[in-house]
């Protein structure tokens, strides 16, 4: 039976023009896939020249955190992450079946239970 960790292996570096906030684009592992620049979340994130897509901002509506959910939903790569712990944001992305983008241990998420650890 595989467990869960309970913190990631390593902690995940940022890149470096992402906001401050939960939503952050993972330094050294953007593949310029486009996603976010296409329908999903054009207003959220920023690229830095041909090298790196990066949030440049939070969602702040039900909307936009719906559009950032697609973009992770379709980005190429596990490379937009989430690092809060709001409940509502990790039953989502569970229902998308995106749970590893979240940098804290989801495991009660995962085996159904409804309080995040």
């Amino acid at each position: 039976m595989h467990e869960e960790p309970t913190q990631p292996s390593s902690p995940r570096r940022r890149y470096r023009l992402n906001v401050v906030g939960d939503f952050y684009v993972e330094d050294g592992c953007c593949t310029m896939c486009g996603v976010p620049f296409t329908n999903e979340a054009p207003d959220l994130f920023g690229v830095d020249g041909e090298e790196h897509c990066y949030v440049r901002r939070q969602p702040t509506s039900a909307r936009e955190l719906e559009v950032m959910l697609n973009a992770i939903r379709g980005a190429d790569t596990k490379c937009i992450r989430y690092a809060g712990r709001d409940a509502a944001v990790l039953r989502a992305l569970a229902e998308a079946d995106e749970l590893d983008v979240s940098d804290h241990s989801t495991g009660s998420l995962r085996a159904g239970a409804g309080d995040v650890a």
